[in-house]
């Protein structure tokens, strides 16, 4: 069984997660880490580990002049219904299935890595933090958050 296999959800477990887990939890820890950053116009974000996309949802609504966000996660049915989620926007956001600790994005690609409450479950911690300073600019931004 491979990593990414062990962490597939099943069913309809991301509609449930979207339903209890993002407006009681998730939700307002984003909300939080919106307001210890600042993101700025022609940002393009990488939000990784993103589940249903709550944290790109806000950031797109919160600041409407981003250059483009990308919504990453390794779970498929999470990145399904974070793009059926996705509000009308200006901003380019695009959904793209990948592990953390080998990003399907080339280098530097990444004005900003948001990453809420994923971290804790990457088996190998330093290859996450090794790929999200690969896929920074140098002197790019790394936000996250974890309990």
């Amino acid at each position: 069984m491979t990593e990414a296999s062990r962490f597939q959800l099943t069913e309809n477990a991301a509609q449930l997660y979207e339903q209890y887990l993002v407006p009681n939890i998730v939700k307002p820890l984003a909300t939080l880490m919106f307001e210890q950053v600042t993101l700025q116009e022609g940002d393009r974000v990488l939000d990784v580990a993103c589940g249903t996309g709550i944290v790109t949802r806000l950031a797109v609504q919160a600041f409407p002049k981003l250059g483009s966000v990308v919504g990453s996660d390794l779970n498929a049915n999470m990145l399904e219904l974070a793009q059926e989620l996705t509000p009308a926007t200006k901003v380019p956001v695009e959904w793209r299935q990948g592990d953390l600790c080998n990003l399907p994005f080339a280098d530097g690609q990444f004005d900003v890595v948001l990453c809420q409450q994923g971290l804790q479950f990457v088996p190998d911690k330093p290859a996450a933090f090794r790929e999200l300073q690969r896929v920074l600019v140098p002197g790019g931004r790394l936000v996250f958050s974890v309990w």
